[in-house]
């Protein structure tokens, strides 16, 4: 039986408790199951899409440059990212879910602890240290707990390329959930209602409020807006 949103939720806040706004986080969660269900909605497509991308080289070379750098790490054929749907409704969540936590909760410290900005963007998680909105921090957790899971479960199955060896890549912090913003500005700016949500948060500045994550800056934006006029 597929792990319930309300598992889930449960879950992560227990991994990460006294981090990362967890309580905050999960009674925001616990009270607004229907938005927490839309954003995993969301982001399930936009994961969904990415995949697809990985056959269309073109369109990754003029939009997707992010894309475009992570598909020679999946192999070939490339590996199919889990969705969050998938990841709860078999053994991956269960199996690496854990251990996703466990790193995200130590790049949550560090970012926590990092207050004269010493660490390097790749070693800390920083969405929870900003006074924002609560839909922020719940839609940042569900993204970094993704990809954390993602690399978890990629260290243990490594992808295969019959001509390009990879070799113990060194899985980085955002470089799983770059890639997905490519997705996700693409969409938005093109009025893709399915991630309508998820490009609003995204691609809005951190307040405490009506901000977002402000992961998508107005500069990607316009230069994506730029780039379909081509």
């Amino acid at each position: 039986m597929p792990l319930s949103t309300e598992a889930l939720i449960a879950h992560s806040a227990k991994r990460l408790v006294g981090l990362g706004r967890s309580e905050q986080v999960s009674n925001f969660a616990r009270q607004n199951p229907r938005l927490v269900d839309t954003f995993i909605t969301e982001f399930d497509l936009a994961v969904t899409e990415l995949n697809s991308w990985f056959q269309d080289v073109p369109l990754m070379l003029l939009l997707a440059p992010k894309a475009k750098e992570l598909q020679p790490y999946l192999g070939f054929p490339p590996v199919k990212l889990p969705t969050i749907a998938e990841m709860r409704s078999n053994s991956i969540w269960a199996r690496y879910g854990i251990r996703g936590l466990r790193e995200e909760r130590k790049l949550l410290a560090a970012g926590e602890a990092d207050t004269d900005g010493k660490l390097l963007g790749s070693e800390k998680i920083l969405y929870s240290s900003f006074d924002n909105t609560n839909e922020a921090y719940a839609l940042g957790a569900i993204g970094h707990t993704w990809e954390r899971t993602c690399v978890a479960y990629l260290r243990d199955h490594p992808p295969i390329d019959p001509f390009w060896p990879i070799t113990d890549h060194d899985w980085q912090k955002d470089e799983l959930l770059v890639p997905l913003e490519d997705v996700v500005v693409l969409g938005g700016v093109q009025g893709d209602e399915s991630i309508a949500n998820i490009f609003r948060v995204m691609s809005t500045p951190p307040n405490p409020v009506n901000g977002g994550l402000g992961w998508i800056t107005k500069e990607r934006v316009d230069f994506t807006r730029e780039m379909l006029k081509i």
